[in-house]
């Protein structure tokens, strides 16, 4: 799957990879070639990417544009309609392709006003991505898909949090204040109540812009509860990512603003947590190449297994993308993923370190597998020997009910979670796979 983070087209079109040129008359052509356009090196980059064949899931996590500037928005659609589509035989399809609303993607100044949470005035940006190559729609409220291979299974919901995004309230001189309405009632002679009443009319006419503007990050009451309810749905142990624009956490950063982080997000945290199941939330609005990993403590009781929620920002688009790669068992649990960071540097792309994180708590590992681990402590062993003992006269009755695949998943799961080492070609069969404790 590839992360991609806020574009902000109109700055990225015009950006250039960084030449210290202190040559007033330098050669034709040098440059042009070493100050090539950041666009231009992605844009090549990305469309190897996808010809290579495999066909990723695509993430794309708002701002395509800035201040709701709805052309500058149409040739950020037509950008990535080149980078995802340029090849019809390796462009993926709706169900793996997910596109959420930034707050800069909304002019909620002049073609798009705030209007108690609706979704209709996002109109003119749906309209242009559904009148694009791309396969999948702009996400108003909620959407969610599903994608396999072979045994691995993931669901992708993604979620307007944006609804909020040009809410306005008066601002503070406007409001009516008790002492002014007393004085304008004895100097003119009108009644309180009405002079009150003239004076809230007249304010609540007046255009947005005479009031003050607020960009609040929410998950709607009805979204929220709709993520709940697919998170929620068979099986247990099925991966579930959640893409939107605004993270759910505090940023790292100190920022004071009204209403600078989502308002619910201790719902959305909440809710992410009961689940009781693996779930990767992805995000972008900080510009920050961060990882959070949560985990529901022992006080949520109607928790039983307290897997990870693992929460990815991704960098502006300009500095880069994360690919992630995840890794399930042969019985289909998701085990882990893998955070692969292409970034910019030096006129090229490079794969920064990886980044590895398990998708299950301790808690998850089945307690039949206690005897296998014991008996690799102080030991290396293949796959093919922790298969065999469990047919050990000293094997305990439960673990010999463990099948092969069941095993393999218990070894693999705390391979992921550090316990134990496999320095094995991940491409070999778990019997050939050789295991040691750290």
């Amino acid at each position: 799957m590839l992360q991609i983070g806020d574009i902000h087209y109109d700055k990225f079109s015009e950006k250039t990879l960084a030449v210290d040129n202190k040559d007033k008359t330098p050669p034709a052509g040098i440059v042009q070639n070493l100050a090539r356009p950041v666009s231009l090196v992605i844009g090549e980059h990305l469309k190897s990417r996808m010809s290579a064949g495999d066909r990723p899931a695509v993430v794309i996590c708002g701002d395509l544009t800035s201040r709701g500037d709805t052309e500058t928005y149409k040739r950020a659609v037509a950008y990535l309609e080149q980078l995802l589509c340029a090849i019809p035989a390796t462009c993926p399809n709706a169900d793996q392709v997910h596109i959420v609303p930034g707050n800069h993607d909304v002019d909620w100044r002049k073609t798009m006003p705030y209007a108690d949470l609706s979704v209709h005035r996002l109109r003119p940006i749906v309209d242009i991505v559904d009148s694009s190559l791309i396969p999948a729609p702009l996400t108003v409220t909620t959407r969610t898909s599903n994608i396999q291979s072979g045994n691995a299974a993931a669901t992708i919901s993604s979620v307007n949090t944006c609804r909020a995004s040009g809410a306005y309230r008066q601002r503070p001189e406007f409001r009516i204040a008790d002492p002014i309405i007393q004085a304008l009632a004895e100097a003119s002679g009108l009644d309180e109540s009405e002079l009150r009443s003239k004076v809230a009319t007249a304010l609540a006419d007046s255009p947005p812009e005479s009031h003050e503007g607020l960009d609040i990050p929410l998950i709607e009451a009805g979204d929220l509860q709709y993520l709940v309810t697919t998170i929620g749905q068979p099986p247990p142990s099925g991966l579930h990512i959640v893409a939107a624009h605004h993270g759910f956490l505090p940023q790292v950063t100190a920022r004071i603003n009204p209403y600078s982080e989502m308002v619910n997000g201790g719902d959305v945290r909440q809710a992410l947590l009961a689940s009781g199941r693996p779930v990767v939330y992805l995000h972008g609005h900080i510009h920050e190449d961060r990882v959070e990993v949560i985990t529901a403590g022992s006080t949520m009781k109607q928790v039983p297994a307290r897997p990870q929620v693992v929460i990815i920002s991704a960098p502006e688009f300009a500095d880069g993308y994360n690919e992630l790669e995840f890794e399930f068992s042969e019985r289909g649990t998701a085990l882990g993923l893998i955070i692969k960071r292409y970034r910019i540097a030096g006129g090229v792309i490079y794969r920064a370190a990886d980044e590895r994180i398990a998708l299950g708590g301790r808690s998850i590992v089945d307690p039949r597998a206690k005897y296998f681990i014991q008996k690799l402590h102080g030991t290396m062993a293949r796959g093919l020997d922790i298969i065999r003992w469990r047919s050990d006269a000293s094997a305990p009755e439960d673990a010999r009910q463990l099948d092969d695949d069941l095993l393999e998943e218990c070894i693999e799961e705390l391979c992921w979670q550090g316990v134990i080492d496999c320095d094995s070609d991940r491409t070999l069969p778990f019997a050939e796979r050789e295991y040691r404790f750290k």
